[in-house]
């Protein structure tokens, strides 16, 4: 399976998604015009990640978004969703100190999700 890259723009993340290591990072701002069509790309990937086999290593999932609109929300909150079908998926949201809002938007997504989070404070 081809691990998947896509470079952030000022409107779009990095996001970078490994078989080998298991490890899914977003990094970065989500306002992208069209964000179906957007992440459309990144759920076909995960799809068949889901679909490629044994997962007895862990999968981080590594959220490092500064921001996101109501339309990317909608999308994480989906794929956290079909990500929590792997058994040992944790999920590492990072924030800044003063970023009350998108620590708290962790915690909602956390409170919905069957997996393991991990809140980290930047500094």
């Amino acid at each position: 399976m081809v691990n998947f890259k896509s470079e952030g723009t000022l409107n779009t993340p990095t996001i970078s998604l490994s078989n080998e290591t298991q490890l899914l990072t977003f990094s970065g701002r989500s306002l992208p015009e069209n964000a179906p069509q957007f992440y459309s790309p990144v759920f076909d990937w995960c799809n068949a990640f889901l679909e490629s086999g044994n997962r007895d290593m862990p999968t981080i999932f590594e959220f490092k978004l500064e921001y996101f609109n109501t339309s990317s929300s909608k999308l994480i909150y989906e794929l956290l969703k079909l990500l929590s079908q792997l058994p040992n998926l944790e999920v590492h949201w990072y924030f800044e100190p003063d970023d009350e809002d998108l620590l708290e938007a962790g915690e909602e997504f956390s409170e919905l999700i069957t997996a393991k989070f991990k809140f980290i404070e930047l500094n």
